[in-house]
């Protein structure tokens, strides 16, 4: 199987956890979820051991799972929604928003691109419709707006809207 890593950085992530049962792979490839959690900093490497072989079933089943496109990004590629990717799964992330903890579920997805493997970054409370943003939504209020953006084919940083 192959190492992958993902980077997400964000000075308000305080804690991040595998949701159960959230893996898909392309059928007849491995992998070995949970996902290893590493903080160093503000920026958090996941890492999951798995087998990268690109298939539409997976990439359709992540884009039923997040919303579609206007709730997805990718920073290496420039396409709107994934057509094919080797394997995705859920992560709880918890961020420190004015003093409480809010839980937000996100989905990774790695595809390929070019030479190297790309990742996705979605979910419900992610809104790309131009300027790609998660929401921290707590009761159905937004308690805070982040930017996300990407630097290379594996790391995401989200900031604070002023």
């Amino acid at each position: 199987m192959d190492s992958n890593d993902f980077n997400l950085t964000s000075a308000q992530i305080t804690s991040m956890s595998y949701i159960e049962g959230s893996f898909v792979i392309t059928e007849g490839q491995s992998g070995s979820p949970p996902p290893k959690f590493t903080k160093n900093g503000s920026t958090w490497t996941i890492n999951i051991q798995a087998n990268r072989s690109n298939s539409a079933p997976v990439a359709q089943s992540y884009n039923t799972k997040t919303g579609g496109a206007t709730h997805e990004y990718t920073n290496a590629s420039g396409d709107k929604r994934p057509t094919e990717l080797n394997f995705y799964f859920g992560v709880n992330v918890t961020f420190l928003v004015s003093g409480a903890s809010v839980v937000v579920p996100v989905y990774l997805g790695q595809g390929h691109y070019g030479t190297s493997n790309n990742w996705w970054f979605g979910g419900n409370t992610v809104i790309n419709t131009g300027d790609p943003l998660l929401h921290v939504v707590s009761g159905g209020t937004i308690l805070e707006t982040l930017r996300i953006t990407g630097s290379g084919s594996y790391s995401m940083t989200l900031t604070q809207v002023d």
